[in-house]
């Protein structure tokens, strides 16, 4: 899922710099074997930028996003 994301860098005097910057997101459902939770990737497919959530946690993430977009307008 194409999405822009905010890529922060620091230079060499220590100043971080953010940067928007064209992400390629990838979401996953799974399960593990014998267990009955239902598990939701959300991330870049590295380790150090991703969330593993239940689907719970979606419901709850997808209806306070919904709000963030609606006050938006």
């Amino acid at each position: 899922m194409p999405c822009i994301t905010l890529e922060r860098t620091t230079n060499e005097t220590g100043t971080i710099h953010h940067h928007p910057t064209a992400t390629e997101l990838t979401l996953v459902r799974y399960q593990y074997p014998h267990d009955s939770d239902t598990w939701l990737y959300i991330g870049d497919g590295s380790r150090s930028h991703g969330l593993d959530i239940t689907l719970e946690s979606a419901r709850r993430l997808v209806s306070t996003l919904a709000r963030y977009v609606e006050d938006e307008g």
